[in-house]
């Protein structure tokens, strides 16, 4: 089950990452990083989740009539943080995995 679930969750979660990347894209092409540039996005579907997500985590902000502008410290904050995740989830699966070898040795 393992095998199944491993894989899946990187698809997903690359998925996710690259509509994140797409819409902060979007935003700096349009240059919308003020509320005088902010635009109107597509918000359909996975991207409709992730603007909200990104809006929830100060990223985005929203202005009237549905008009988003990208935050670029909010954005960089993000990202410090989940690199911060990613590094964590790293060295507790290098941790497990010792001891895991560790105690198949005794």
């Amino acid at each position: 089950m393992l095998q199944i679930l491993t894989p899946l969750a990187l698809i997903i979660a690359a998925v996710l990452i690259r509509t994140d990347r797409r819409i902060v894209q979007e935003l700096r092409g349009a240059q919308a990083t003020t509320v005088e540039g902010a635009i109107s996005l597509n918000t359909s579907g996975i991207r409709g989740i992730r603007v909200k997500r990104l809006t929830n985590l100060g990223c985005l902000h929203m202005v009237s009539d549905d008009r988003y502008y990208l935050d670029e410290q909010g954005w960089s904050n993000w990202r410090s943080l989940r690199r911060g995740r990613i590094i964590a989830a790293v060295f507790a699966g290098v941790i497990i995995t010792a001891l895991v070898i560790i105690l198949r040795q005794s």
